[in-house]
Formats: C-alpha cells, structure tokens, sequence
C-alpha cells in the first residue's frame, strides 16, 4: 500500500474515532461565538494583529488586491476566482501575503499551479489533501516555493538571529476565525513529506515530532527558549518552503497563541493502531 493511501487511512480512522467520542460535543472549528460574523468575508476588521481594536480599517482584501494588510479578507470574491482557496497566510516582516489552497486532483497540484490554476513554476501556497482545512490538525503544515522568485523565500529570514527575535508571529485567516501563530523554531531538513514521516494523527506520532525538533543537531536551527513545554495538546503550523531540485527544506514552525473565535480543538488520541489495514 502506497505511504499517500497510509497517511489517508490513519487519518480517516482518527477522525471517525474522534466522531463517535465526541458525538454529543461541537465539531473542531463549528462553533461560533455570537460576537463572529456568519457573512462570507472574514468580518475582523475590528481585531488588529495583536488583538488590539482597530476599528479605523474598513478595506477588505479581494481576488483583485491580494493583501492581508487590512485584517479582512473577502472570502467570497476569492472562492469566486478558485473555490478551492480556503485561508489567506499573512508573515509579518516578510512579503509573504497570500491565499492557502488545497487541490482535491493531487497533493503537489499547487506546486506548480498558480491561484488560478495555469501551470507556474513558481506555484502556490497550499496543503496537502490528507490535511484538514479547519486547521485543527496537530500540525498543519503549509507549502510554498523558494528560490529566486519563490513565494516562501523570505522564510529565509527566520535563520537569522535578530530577525527570528524581533518578528515572532504570523497569522492565518479563515472564513470565520483569526488563528495567531507564534514562531517556536526555524531549522533545514530533508525534503520528504512531513505529514507522512510522522502522520500526526495521534499522541505518539506527535511526541516523535517534538522530540525531533528539540533534539536533533542540526546547523543553524533557531528555537524560542522562553515557550513553556510543548506538547501532543498544542497547535502547531509550518511553513515549508522547497525549492526544486533541493534535497532539503527549510521549515519555520508556529505555535496557535490566538484563537479569536474560540473554535479550535480537537481528541488526542494517545496511539492510533490500524494493524493489517496499513499491510
């Protein structure tokens, strides 16, 4: 059985696992506080990028400008132009201001697709397809492109100490949320598929991954000391940027600090054991 059929498996069995536990309760990402609006767009324009009130920014951000500058986005023009944008990523001190997507043709689709689906080397942001859009994964991890003109080239910035120091946060836009993410650890490993070198679907699989990051050697890794213990119970994101023909990516690694809707949870399932389904 192919490792893509592999992560699929595990994580539909997680999620009806999950189902039948939590049958009674709210689904990861469903419930919405009274204060979060139903309209298509993004309605946090009240909600600067601190959590600060910012009541002066009244621009939304359209197919047409693509920026997230203004802390709205209009999701209804974007799923117009590709319905299958479901996010904008936004990195403070970078140019990194874009729509994430998830292609339902292929993991890698958007690697060399652009938002409008003709073919670009360059490519865009996106997840791959065993990943769940309501970012309540333990780790979601999000692609983009490096080199010259990559759309994920700025990551690069991460490797440096000051800069690592003084820009700790980024952000991603959902239909009906604000997630705030603050960066824990920036370091280079090899390009393969993190979501099927460690799945994330249960408790294990995630301590694995902690202990990797914390644990390996590797040159020029930067991690934030001052984070009290990471765990199966966090939230994580990373931005992967690869580059073609490169048997390494650099990945910057976010843990959720900001949930302005309060929607974002999920069961931690301690060890997911599917036996001769993986044979």
């Amino acid at each position: 059985m192919s490792d893509i059929n592999n992560v699929r498996i595990k994580r539909i069995t997680a999620i009806i696992m999950a189902c039948a536990f939590m049958s009674m309760m709210t689904a990861c990402g469903s419930q919405k506080p009274e204060e979060v609006s139903d309209a298509d767009a993004v309605e946090l324009e009240s909600v600067s990028h601190n959590g600060a009130v910012d009541a002066e920014s009244d621009d939304t951000v359209s197919a047409g400008t693509e920026s997230a500058e203004d802390t709205v986005i209009d999701f209804e023009s974007l799923t117009a132009q590709n319905d299958e944008i479901f996010a904008w990523l936004k990195v403070p001190g970078t140019n990194i201001d874009y729509p994430v997507l998830q292609s339902t043709v292929s993991d890698t689709y958007y690697s060399d697709h652009n938002v409008d689906k003709n073919e670009d080397p360059v490519g865009s942001v996106y997840i791959e397809i065993p990943t769940m859009k309501n970012m309540c994964d333990f780790n979601t991890v999000i692609h983009g492109s490096g080199g010259e003109n990559g759309l994920f080239t700025d990551l690069v910035n991460f490797q440096n100490p000051e800069f690592f120091e003084e820009n700790d946060l980024f952000y991603v836009y959902l239909p009906d949320n604000l997630l705030t993410y603050r960066v824990w650890a920036v370091y280079e490993r090899d390009n393969t598929s993190m979501i099927r070198d460690y799945s994330f679907v249960d408790a294990v699989s995630d301590r694995e991954f902690i202990s990797k990051v914390l644990n390996d050697r590797v040159v020029g890794k930067q991690i934030r000391e001052d984070f009290a213990d990471i765990n199966e119970y966090n939230f994580l994101t990373t931005l992967s940027m690869e580059e073609a023909g490169s048997d390494k990516q650099l990945v910057v690694i976010g843990v959720l600090v900001g949930d302005a809707a309060g929607t974002i949870d999920r069961m931690v399932i301690e060890e997911l054991d599917l036996g001769p389904l993986l044979e």
